[in-house]
């Protein structure tokens, strides 16, 4: 009997240690501690109708292995052309992936940047939409337009 009363408090002591080990642990952000200081978001409708989206992102500190950014899904089925860069040295371009799931947010499109060797300070985005965005407006046979989010959709808070 006090094998077992022994045993049980030395279980219950060592079940203790672990929970509140636990719950004491922080856990670091992959890739780095950075924030989000600015973001240019421009939408340009070129001479063929085609719609280029350009987004600057500038951030501070550590940025991660990837960045995440997205608009709404219904425009995923209209990119022709898509690129990433170092705004600060143009020249340096980074690998894109399509159609990522965007933070467990359903309804969006997101677009995956890689960096093989660290995010740059000043991120250059650029996404070319085929002119099928563009529209005729039914009461005036002269007049065009185009729905268009006025914002980027990002994983994070930007300051």
């Amino acid at each position: 009997m006090k094998k077992a009363t022994l045993l049980l408090t030395m279980l219950t002591a060592a079940m203790i240690i672990s929970i509140s080990f636990s719950a004491n642990v922080k856990y670091a952000k992959a890739g780095g501690d950075y924030s989000i200081e600015h973001v240019d978001h421009t939408i340009s409708v070129m001479y063929n109708g085609y719609v280029l989206m350009s987004d600057t992102i500038q951030i501070s500190g550590q940025g991660p292995d990837s960045f995440l950014f997205g608009f709404p899904y219904a425009f995923g089925s209209y990119i022709v052309r898509y690129l990433a860069f170092d705004a600060n040295a143009t020249s340096t371009t980074f690998p894109v992936a399509l159609n990522e799931p965007l933070a467990n947010r359903s309804g969006f499109y997101g677009l995956k940047v890689d960096f093989p060797s660290g995010m740059p300070q000043t991120l250059g985005v650029q996404v070319l939409f085929s002119n099928s965005l563009v529209f005729q407006e039914s009461q005036n046979v002269s007049l065009y337009a185009m729905v268009f989010p006025a914002f980027p959709s990002l994983t994070e808070p930007v300051n």
